[in-house]
């Protein structure tokens, strides 16, 4: 009878402890690094967060794919229309006023790709931008631009190419 208990007990700890394990990498899932905040247009049913804490685009990229909101996984933003810009922009001014990344990178050449591998054929880059590659090789990824107006043109939401090892905030789209 004592090595039954002892049995049980075994047993009792184990299906504990693994219950306390899926319990923390399932909330890991969902709320590590959220900033809380998701925002979803009911027009596409895509929806976005601003992660307020600062990383690198390569840590900004691998959180974001770590992430999922309601079971659906996360990338860094890929905007690939006006409409979804205006749309993120009107409902994450503090991404654009933060220089938030975004999904873009450059491809050998003087190419851009989006993480997802979706075409990269809409852009929004501030006038000016990006420069030759040969110009600024190491700004190889995209980060919204400041908002407001230089130079006559008004830059809200526009992008900027930037080099990957600066710290910024991120846009997240599940």
């Amino acid at each position: 009878m004592k090595k039954l208990f002892s049995y049980y007990k075994v047993l009792l700890i184990a299906v504990m402890a693994v219950t306390m394990v899926a319990t923390f990498i399932g909330s890991g899932s969902d709320s590590a690094s959220h900033s809380g905040s998701v925002t979803c247009d009911p027009t596409t049913l895509r929806c976005y967060e601003h992660v307020t804490t600062v990383a690198d685009w390569d840590t900004a990229n691998a959180a974001a794919q770590a992430m999922t909101h309601e079971g659906v996984s996360g990338h860094l933003v890929t905007l690939t229309s006006a409409a979804e810009t205006q749309f993120v922009v009107a409902n994450f001014a503090t991404a654009v006023s933060t220089h938030a990344y975004i999904g873009g990178y450059r491809i050998p050449g003087d190419n851009w790709a989006w993480v997802t591998g979706e075409p990269f054929t809409y852009t929004n880059w501030s006038p000016g931008y990006p420069p030759e590659p040969t110009l600024n090789s190491y700004e190889t990824v995209v980060e919204f631009f400041h908002s407001g107006t230089v130079g006559g043109h008004t830059n809200v939401g526009h992008w900027n190419d930037q080099n990957r090892a600066i710290q910024r905030t991120y846009v997240v789209e599940f």
